[in-house]
């Protein structure tokens, strides 16, 4: 016995050394395989030893600094030429209206009645009943003059503005609410027309340029080239919310930066009709505001309180999030109590005079002004405004708005406008709200008429003519579509359930969870499923079969999953969707937002494969149960599966343009104006008055409008290029105000629409510092290096940083942790700060290229790419600028880059003498005069480098492989066999090489069409996500492994497939350092590309079990019998498993406890990651105009109800229903119990059915919001293991720490970033799964912020994301706000509104008419 004892722990470390050993081998055999494979489906070795070899190349070190301050340099040249293009254009129209208003009405040309309207060009008007035309249809081509179509013009496709344009010409457009044909719109039309010839001018020297406009200060818009406006209000879901004077390059420079107060009047006089007047006047002032302004809300009733209660502290800047949140919060004001006027104004009198300190940077500090909406004032107030205005020399402005039709008493309101330099309007619709408000724009620009002065504003970047209002209008419709078809499938489930055959599908089976005991005494009562009857709601779909489903589930997850969206054309994102509290929180799944909880049908969070919660209408009892139920939620009928899937979960995404403008605003010249006066005078001689008209001069100030230019976020990449910068890195670019203009991190869309938050993401908010400090606490040195960046001076040279940063990649499923150098530089005479980055152990760039020119034997250079007999199997980086027309282009390559490419290369051979790269654009004196001449660009070092990486590549093709089996010898053949069975168990499907300069070569291995998910979408080389990750695995183990990956839905699809890639490098060795000969030569190492083979995964599968189940010897363990086996990457996904839908899934939603465990043993490394750009649902309701306008007859209806329902239980507790209907009480019982599922009465009645209440959606609004991620990597055990041992030599541990329920093995797969783990069959798997994420961060409220809000009923709206201003600069231009000759000014302070009929008085006076008249008779 004491022999066994004392061999009992020899015999159990022999069995571990026994499962140590076994995995070790296991791991070699199956990484050396991968290894051999993916050299030989690459021609690694060959292609790297080409880069090595290649001439007029070399390895240099990384200067940022110099890099950054190139290209700082460039983009200043090119946005130079452009502030001279709308510095010309603003001249001219100015000395135009100069010339024009000096001249006497009486000689002014008389404009035409007519213009080219962009909403009404090449508009086909409906036809009368029995014509044949189409609304909004621009195809009819007639001969002569068609009186349907309001304005002809010839448009033409122009790939430089996008758009179908006019060259020749420009339009105007109208806002919506305006009427076109105003004498004084018509009269500003007519002197603005000879600006096209200016236009023309300007873009006939810079063809760079995009739009140029004119926006007037009457609300007219002239945009050139002329073009159809793309919403002409002829679809609902599209209408025209555009307005030229509440665009941010419009009011940045109509005004200097202004502090402003709004008080917003909710007594209970500002009811029905006012109220939503008094709400569309506050929405619209906070329309014209840009982030260089400060703002704020108070209501007051009897007591003055923040609209928003977070913001209770002082004025806000006013992003556009922070004014989305002003407006959703007016949206649940409640009016109440009597007006005191004396405690609002003294309440905004103090908020502006706190925030006129110079030392703070949260202040416009410049203009002031108080608005003032209220439907009446009982008295001027002159002890509040007199001793400011006496103070300050009426640096306060007060803008006072009435509200109301009725409203008469207009003396008080519009005396107080007057005395405080302010302007006063009558509101009396909706539609005249805008018109009025934006008079206050042209007031407060008098100081800057006045000292004429042309400050250059630039703007924050925002998406072309969109407008964000337009996205709530948008995801309205969704809601109304939504709910549309939800009613449709509820009329097919009530004539399912008629159906005795159909109705089965809905019966309570087994365990199913919305199951209830039968009541007694209702035996013969049918039960149906709650949760079947919502999927059918849902989704439409009853018992598909298991194909179906997968097919289905898969289609859902590869649409949904966001893609990284470059600044031009961003691409869509998804929701998904998780329980918290009264808001369900969107990740990037796209289930539907709309179903959430109805009822008692609670949604329960249920971690999916990805690793993220979504809220299901499932709540079975086991939840292993609930994951093979998981696949049921996409029932459907199988003939109309597909259709419907392609119609909800694949919608078209919206194209948005984002771009910066930069304008000048443009002032009426003259000083005075003359008019004649009536003068009354006495004669000297019968001393009589007499009355006579003279000329009388005063002086004005009159703002005329805003011109401009647009200049797209895509020109910026074109100068700050990842080709310059170098693989891993990228530009950045921000305002003054810290906000990010372009970042690759930038996520301004979810789906296709505007996220309220796109252009206000902070810098912090995309740079996430390596650090444990919680959220919104940004790390020093990160907020350090913004603080220089926005304060950065003119011509200060480039500074440096370096940051340890977390870089989420995939959509926040992956994070990798580096040291990241920046460098930053001021654009001169601009707002931005231009920055680049790379990580810090990328020192190192390869450089050269290849003079393009015919080689040795004759041949051209495009055969470097392709030979003629071949198909075409290469691609370049679509958003890379090569070679391109930006005037000119043909027609051939619009759709075919590499094409164009091959045309140029041609044309730069033929060339006799030196070719110019570019005959436009930056720095280019020699201009072309024409509109129609071809215009181009080339960048030389980007062409020259992509020649070269041809060349080198172009052995990776399937003829080096093919030519070897015809007449080769014996040790060929030997070789091509080798090479077989080295790959054929792999099963490869496409081969691929992407280099440095953009170019992705492909070889299909298989003899079936070419591999189209590959050459589709995996074609912009250094940007793709697996050739990052590989140049990152090079700082592991100096690039002597594959990275490998597979999609997250691998394990729902049959033909899934493995991602191989691996980075090449080229070294050279340079002297010693400091010119020391002595010294030890360094090694210099840079990337140039990267090779990569997807193949299989069904046979990489089946490779390692066959691997895994060899056993040498008694007592070893197998894969599959014993012992539970995975293979897993670096960030912890399901690479191999034995069951397939496992694959691609998080591996601690399969097995929490031993992930743990990883963690613990420091093998894998938990990173909290927080997305600050995330968005979440909330769910309102609200009621139409018309129900508000309808309060009295609601209130009227609830008293009814309240009555009948009183005498029905009155009648109940008398016993008086006997008397009428003996049975009633036995009714009322079946009434009275609530299944929730069935009741008797309504089987007797299956029109009214009890899923009627799961029928309708709840709306949603999307609301900006903070998400937490828990993600891995490797940990410090992995790295050290393998930098000092050249292997991890693995880990073997109990599966609960106690010994008691089995062991696990962990080891590294050698030359790879996977590991093998492998499970004892005893260790309890599903116990606990740990996802990645993401949950939004719940943020703890201030308590008075809490009862301010909870008053207001807004807490589940607002103030669930902190506000915590950050340091700003504010703008460097002068400030003009005050100008001692403005008293002399020709009054112009707005003017009482004529009185109006008052349309109830009105009424009631016909009424009182008829009923005397009635009993007359």
């Amino acid at each position: 016995m004491w022999t066994c004892l004392i061999l009992l722990p020899l015999l159990i470390e022999g069995r571990e050394n026994l499962l140590q050993n076994q995995l070790k081998n296991w791991t070699d055999t199956f990484g050396n395989a991968i290894f051999d494979f993916g050299n030989v489906a690459t021609k690694y070795e060959e292609i790297q030893r080409r880069f090595q070899s290649s001439p007029n190349s070399a390895v240099n070190p990384v200067n940022l600094k110099k890099v950054v301050e190139e290209m700082a340099n460039e983009t200043y040249v090119s946005l130079k030429e452009k502030v001279d293009a709308i510095r010309k254009l603003g001249h001219w129209a100015e000395q135009k209206a100069l010339e024009y208003f000096e001249k006497p009405e009486a000689f002014r040309e008389e404009p035409p009645k007519s213009y080219l309207n962009a909403k009404k060009i090449n508009f086909v008007a409906p036809l009368d009943a029995g014509g044949g035309g189409a609304k909004g249809s621009s195809e009819r081509s007639t001969e002569g003059p068609d009186p349907l179509i309001l304005e002809k013009l010839n448009l033409k496709m122009d790939e430089h503005f996008g758009v179908n344009v006019n060259l020749n010409t420009s339009t105007i457009h109208i806002p919506s609410f305006v009427y076109d044909r105003r004498e004084d719109i018509l009269d500003g039309v007519h002197w603005t027309s000879g600006m096209d010839e200016v236009f023309r001018s300007n873009y006939a020297k810079n063809p760079t340029l995009l739009w140029q406009y004119f926006g007037s200060s009457l609300g007219f818009f002239r945009q050139y080239p002329a073009m159809k406006w793309p919403k002409d209000n002829t679809d609902r879901k599209e209408p025209d919310m555009f307005d030229c004077r509440l665009r941010p390059w419009y009011t940045g420079a109509a005004n200097s930066p202004k502090n402003i107060v709004i008080l917003h009047d909710v007594s209970g006089s500002m009811m029905g009709l006012r109220r939503e007047i008094g709400r569309h006047v506050v929405q619209t002032i906070l329309d014209t505001l840009t982030e260089n302004d400060y703002v704020n809300v108070l209501n007051f009733t009897d007591k003055t309180s923040p609209l928003v209660p977070c913001y209770k502290d002082g004025l806000i800047q006013a992003t556009l999030e922070n004014v989305r949140e002003f407006k959703v919060a007016l949206d649940q004001d409640r009016t109440r109590e009597m007006a005191n006027f004396t405690a609002a104004l003294n309440a905004a009198y103090s908020m502006l005079e706190k925030h006129r300190d110079l030392n703070r940077s949260d202040s416009a500090n410049c203009n002031e002004a108080i608005m003032l909406i209220t439907d009446g004032l009982p008295d001027l107030f002159s002890e509040i405004f007199d001793p400011h205005n006496e103070e300050l020399l009426g640096r306060t402005r007060v803008f006072t708005y009435l509200i109301g039709r009725d409203v008469t008493e207009t003396a008080e309101i519009l005396s107080i406008a007057c005395s405080n330099k302010g302007y006063f309007a009558h509101v009396t619709t909706i539609g005249q709200v805008e018109e009025q408000v934006v008079k206050y724009l042209a007031v407060m620009s008098r100081p800057m008429v006045m000292a004429n002065v042309h400050t250059v504003s630039w703007t924050n970047v925002y998406a072309d003519i969109v407008d964000i209002q337009e996205s709530d209008w948008l995801w309205d419709e969704k809601n109304r579509a939504e709910q549309k078809s939800r009613s449709q499938r509820y009329k097919a489930l009530l004539k399912k359930l008629k159906n005795e055959t159909e109705k089965q599908d809905f019966y309570i089976v087994g365990d199913d969870d919305d199951s209830r005991p039968v009541p007694k005494g209702k035996k013969n009562m049918v039960s149906y499923s709650a949760k079947r009857a919502a999927e059918f709601l849902d989704y439409g779909i009853i018992n598909p079969s298991e194909e179906e489903l997968r097919e289905m589930f898969a289609h859902r997850e590869r649409q949904s999953r966001p893609q990284p969206l470059p600044p031009l054309l961003p691409l869509p994102a998804g929701p998904r969707r998780t329980k918290r509290d009264s808001t369900t929180t969107v990740t990037s799944t796209n289930f539907s937002p709309f179903h959430l909880p109805h009822h008692n049908y609670h949604h329960q969070p249920y971690p999916l494969p990805w690793g993220e919660a979504l809220s299901l209408a499932l709540a079975a009892n086991s939840r292993e149960h609930d994951h093979q139920k998981i696949l049921l939620l996409a029932r459907k009928s199988k003939h109309d599966a597909k259709k419907e899937n392609v119609a909800k979960w694949g919608p078209s995404p919206r194209k948005y343009r984002f771009m910066v403008s930069v304008s000048l605003p443009v002032f009426d010249q003259r000083n005075t104006t003359e008019h004649l006066t009536p003068v009354t005078t006495k004669a000297q001689a019968n001393n009589e008055t007499q009355t006579v008209d003279e000329m009388t001069k005063e002086k004005i100030a009159i703002f005329l409008g805003v011109v401009g230019t647009d200049i797209p976020i895509s020109e910026f990449l074109k100068i700050a290029t990842p080709f310059k910068i170098g693989v891993n890195g990228y530009a950045l670019a921000l305002t003054e105000n810290g906000h990010v203009i372009f970042h690759p991190d930038w996520r301004p869309l979810f789906t296709d629409l505007l996220k309220p938050n796109y252009n206000s993401v902070d810098l912090s908010k995309v740079e996430l510092a390596d650090t444990d400090r919680y959220e919104r606490n940004f790390d020093p040195k990160l907020m350090e290096m913004r603080r220089e960046m926005i304060n950065m001076e003119m011509g200060a040279e480039a500074a440096m940083k370096t940051i340890s940063v977390r870089v989420p990649l995939d959509e926040f499923r992956r994070v990798l942790l580096r040291r990241q150098k920046y460098a930053y530089v001021k654009i001169p005479n601009t707002v931005y700060t231009l920055a680049i980055t790379l990580p810090e152990s990328q020192q190192y760039e390869f450089t050269g290229g290849m003079e393009i020119r015919r080689d040795g034997q004759g041949r051209n250079v495009t055969h470097f790419f392709e030979a003629p007999d071949e198909p075409r199997r290469w691609r370049v980086n679509p958003d890379w600028t090569y070679c391109e027309y930006i005037r000119g282009a043909h027609p051939e390559f619009r759709d075919n880059k590499e094409g164009l490419i091959l045309h140029f290369l041609r044309e730069i051979q033929q060339a006799n003498t030196s070719w110019p790269w570019r005959n436009t654009g930056i720095g280019i004196t020699r201009r072309q005069p024409t509109l129609d001449s071809q215009v181009y660009i080339c960048d030389k070092h980007l062409v020259q480098a992509l020649v070269l990486d041809a060349n080198v590549t172009g052995v990776f093709n399937l003829k080096w492989y093919r030519s070897y089996q015809k007449d080769m010898g014996p040790l060929t053949k030997a070789f091509i066999r080798y090479n077989e069975e080295i790959m054929n168990p792999f099963g490869p499907l496409v081969g691929f090489i992407a280099t440095r300069s953009g170019l992705t070569r492909w070889v299909n291995y298989t003899d079936s069409t070419p591999f189209t998910p590959f050459s589709r979408s995996d074609i912009r080389a250094t940007e793709e996500l697996w050739y990052k990750r590989a140049v990152d695995r090079y700082d592991v183990d100096r690039g002597l492994s594959y990275v490998l990956s597979v999609p997250y839905d691998a394990g729902t699809r049959g033909d899934s497939y493995v991602t191989a890639t691996r980075a090449i490098f080229v070294h050279r060795s340079s002297g010693g350092r400091g010119g020391n000969r002595a010294a030890p030569p360094v090694q210099q190492s840079a990337p140039v590309a990267v090779a990569g083979v997807q193949f299989e995964h069904e046979k990489m599968a089946k490779r390692f079990f066959d691997i895994a189940s060899r056993c040498d010897g008694r007592g070893c363990l197998k894969c599959r019998d014993e012992l539970d086996c995975y293979v897993i990457d670096d960030n912890g996904y399901i690479v191999v498993a034995a069951r397939h839908e496992f694959t691609g899934r998080f591996f601690g939603e399969v097995h929490g406890e031993i992930l743990e465990q990883l963690v613990n043993h420091d093998i894998y490394k938990r990173v909290h990651v927080v997305d600050y750009q995330a968005i979440c649902f909330h769910l309102f309701s609200k009621s139409g105009f018309g129900m508000i306008l309808q309060n009295p007859f609601r209130y009227f209806q609830w008293m009814v109800k309240w009555f009948i329902g009183r005498m029905a239980w009155l009648m109940l507790q008398v016993n008086l229903h006997s008397y009428f209907s003996p049975d009633f009480s036995a009714v009322l019982a079946d009434i009275i119990y609530v299944d929730e599922e069935y009741s008797e009465d309504q089987e007797k009645n299956p029109n009214w059915h009890p899923f009627f209440g799961i029928a309708s959606i709840n709306k949603t609004r999307l609301r900006p919001c903070h998400k937490e991620y828990l993600l891995y990597t490797y940990g410090k055990k992995y790295y050290s293991d393998l930098y000092t041992k050249g292997y991890h030599p693995g880990i073997l541990a109990d599966c609960d720490g106690f010994g008691h329920n089995g062991f696990y093995g962990v080891h590294l797969i050698n030359r790879t970033n996977l590991i093998m783990i492998a499970i004892d069959a005893k260790c309890p798997a599903l116990r606990s799964r740990k996802g990645v994420g993401g949950q939004e961060v719940q943020y703890t409220i201030d308590e008075e912020i809490e009862k301010l809000a909870t008053s207001n009923d807004v807490i589940n709206q607002i103030c669930r994301t902190p506000y915590i201003p950050l340091e700003r600069k504010r703008p460097s231009s002068r400030c003009l706000f005050f100008n001692e000759d403005e008293k002399d000014l020709r009054p112009d302070c707005g003017a009482a509104a004529g009185l109006n009929p008052s349309f109830a008085l009105l009424n009631l006076l016909s009424i009182i008419i008829l009923v005397k008249k009635f009993l007359l008779h």
